[in-house]
């Protein structure tokens, strides 16, 4: 597979790509093509890849280099408006919040229990039935 103007594209996608090549018993190789004037930015991708075949990892790189985004999923890339957190550093926070999250989900999915009604009128306040997220009858 060759990849021109790799450069360009976000870690994930570059390691998506170089992945479709060399399955089953049939080798591959994924040649990254740059175009003339490569950034720093384009330059560290490329380096993370060709150092790298984790997937956790180049994740971890990507973040890093490109900002977390938007954590409810509104933007793709960037920094966040505030940010709370280093995704890398506070790998552990993360994680309970996830943990906590799915408890809460599980033991009371529509926050209908009086000790998550803030909750609930703030995600109706934000989204309203922006996602139909919440049952809002």
């Amino acid at each position: 597979m060759v990849i021109n103007h790799a450069e360009n594209y976000g870690l994930a996608s570059l390691h998506q790509l170089r992945g479709r090549v060399g399955r089953g018993r049939h080798g591959g190789k994924c040649i990254l093509v740059t175009g003339p004037s490569v950034t720093e930015e384009g330059s560290l991708r490329l380096d993370a890849l060709l150092h790298s075949s984790s997937g956790f990892e180049l994740s971890e790189k990507d973040i890093y280099m490109r900002g977390a985004g938007d954590i409810l999923g509104l933007r793709q890339h960037g920094d966040m408006d505030f940010q709370i957190a280093d995704i890398s550093r506070d790998s552990g926070v993360l994680e309970s919040a996830i943990a906590d999250r799915e408890e809460l989900l599980r033991s009371d999915p529509d926050l209908r229990a009086q000790q998550n009604a803030g909750l609930r009128r703030k995600l109706v306040e934000i989204y309203g039935k922006k996602w139909d997220l919440i049952d809002l009858s």
